[in-house]
């Protein structure tokens, strides 16, 4: 019998109508991650709990890729083994693909100190410009670890988030 409080993956890519932010930030860079404060509670300017370490990481690993950070955001702090990354806008020179493989290293790398029975998962959104047919689209994921790793293995930009497919 199936547990009724189990976790269940989520993944989802779906075109996104025009994003007047994300636009402008496409049009004044050609590189890089943006970090996105979202509304939360009361705030409007929220970034999600691992955005810090995170960037942090994403700059040590990758020092040629510029990282935009808010200035004046209020920090959402979620406890448990989950890994909360904010909504993140890639620029052009970013790939989906590339970009989720670093995610992933980032996720082995915090998960060495972790404990074996951890089960950890991650929440992340990304906005991202889909070239292969002309539009924007956001990806929506909440998993495992794991789950993470088997979609970026079947990832495939001709098809994996082809919505015709």
């Amino acid at each position: 019998m199936e547990d009724p409080l189990q976790f269940k993956p989520i993944l989802t890519v779906y075109p996104i109508s025009e994003d007047s932010a994300f636009s402008e930030y496409f049009k004044s860079t050609k590189a890089g991650v943006r970090f996105v404060p979202e509304p939360y509670g009361s705030s409007e300017q929220s970034i999600k709990a691992d955005s810090g370490d995170f960037a942090k990481w994403l700059r040590n690993q990758r020092p040629e890729l510029p990282i935009f950070f808010p200035e004046f955001a209020s920090k959402v702090v979620l406890h448990g083994a989950d890994v909360w990354l904010p909504l993140m806008y890639l620029a052009g020179d970013t790939s989906m693909q590339v970009f989720l493989n670093m995610v992933a290293s980032y996720l082995y790398d915090k998960a060495k100190g972790s404990l074996k029975t951890d089960q950890t998962r991650v929440h992340m959104s990304v906005i991202y410009q889909d070239y292969n047919q002309g539009v924007t689209k956001k990806f929506e994921f909440s998993g495992s670890q794991e789950t993470l790793a088997k979609a970026i293995k079947r990832f495939d930009l001709d098809n994996f988030f082809d919505d015709r497919a």
